[in-house]
């Protein structure tokens, strides 16, 4: 259990580091009232960084307008975002992070999906009401870019202010 919560406060203290530095910047399988629709937002975008094809900002910060997003809510969620794409994707997967201990390292994995969606496009931002959000990451989403690659992303918390942000990482798959 020791040789646990010391991996722990690594991969925390690591995490939280590379947070104080710039962030990188169908249907769903829980029951149908926890998803709403909403026609297009009249908000401007803030930009992603370059190359990113999705953006994330605070609900509070995203000036969505009723009607002009899309939304997925899990149960007692902690943290409202928004990810703003900035250029069309596919195959989007919002699921759960986990990890396992490999020898002295930790490995996050890549659990069950909690949502699915065969696109996300500007214009149509996807709002998730999420449990909270930590430094080691219990949360993650995938999508494919418009050059077909794989993009794999945990949803971070910076130590250092509390901003909400994507990490790109690679996900083992789980055991």
């Amino acid at each position: 259990m020791k040789r646990i919560l010391t991996l722990l406060m690594t991969v925390s203290l690591l995490l939280c580091l590379a947070a104080c530095g710039q962030p990188a910047d169908h249907a769903p399988e829980q029951t149908p009232q926890q998803t709403e629709s909403s026609d297009p937002p009249a908000q401007t975008e803030p930009p992603a960084l370059e190359g990113e094809a999705l953006s994330i900002l605070p609900a509070e910060d995203a000036g969505l307008t009723e009607g002009g997003y899309d939304a997925y809510r899990e149960e007692d969620p902690m943290a409202e975002i928004v990810l703003l794409p900035t250029r069309s994707v596919t195959d989007f997967h919002y699921f759960i992070v986990g990890f396992r201990e490999d020898g002295e390292l930790l490995t996050l994995t890549r659990e069950d999906d909690l949502y699915t969606a065969d696109a996300l496009s500007p214009g149509r931002p996807l709002l998730l009401a999420i449990p909270f959000v930590e430094t080691i990451p219990n949360r993650g989403i995938s999508y494919v870019d418009a050059d077909g690659a794989l993009r794999q992303y945990a949803i971070v918390e910076s130590g250092k202010d509390g901003t909400i942000f994507l990490m790109e990482e690679a996900f083992d798959s789980a055991a």
